[in-house]
């Protein structure tokens, strides 16, 4: 694929995530089918490609000449950290098209995501998704102040937990009422590096990392 750009300069979207157990990816999976029907621009799966049930702690661009760099410090940092409890709060429909998994931000939950950012947001080299420098003007000042600093417009204050279940082609085809009554609390013992895709998708698993607390 010609790029116009030399190695060094190459870059791609990644997300470290929450990487639900095969339960709650079940869920997900079915909610995210259920909602198909009404139209949606992507359908949760856990095939090779995904796109798969996730919890965003930091999707930023990283240069891809950093991604061992990534690897290795997210292998030795997740050593030391112990699995965590998240909440469900209920379902949620944002930006008028998205409906999600809403999650509590509990202090051990932000506390991971903020130690992730601090860990990563040196090596994205400042780096940001196209993506995100063409909505920058549509945000608040807290969001763009947020991918300024680390590259993410959910990052520290702007922080939401939450888990993507469809985008709606129709925003107005479905609602987060009445969809099925399941609990996606669960105990956190994995997070993941994927490659990103559109709307916020992970289409491609780099590596999972066991919390083991050591």
């Amino acid at each position: 694929m010609k790029s116009g750009k030399t190695p060094d300069q190459l870059s791609h979207p990644f997300d470290v995530v929450i990487y639900p157990p095969p339960e709650i990816r079940e869920r997900a999976i079915s909610v995210s089918s259920y909602l198909a029907d009404w139209g949606t621009f992507f359908t949760l799966d856990d095939g090779e490609n995904g796109p798969f049930p996730h919890i965003s702690l930091y999707l930023t661009e990283f240069p891809l000449k950093n991604l061992g760099v990534i690897r290795a410090n997210l292998k030795k940092y997740t050593r030391i950290i112990k699995p965590l409890k998240v909440e469900f709060s209920g379902y949620d429909k944002v930006e008028k098209d998205y409906i999600e998994a809403s999650y509590e931000k509990s202090d051990k939950l932000y506390h991971l995501h903020r130690d992730i950012v601090r860990l990563l947001n040196p090596l994205r080299e400042g780096l940001i998704r196209d993506r995100d420098r063409e909505r920058l003007p549509q945000w608040s000042k807290e969001r763009q102040e947020s991918i300024r600093l680390y590259g993410y417009h959910s990052a520290g204050g702007e922080f939401r937990p939450h888990m993507s279940l469809a985008k709606l082609k129709n925003p107005d085809s479905a609602s987060a009422q009445n969809l099925p009554r399941y609990d996606f609390s669960f105990e956190v013992t994995q997070l993941g590096l994927f490659y990103a895709g559109k709307n916020g998708t992970c289409t491609k698993l780099v590596e999972l990392y066991d919390l083991s607390g050591l």
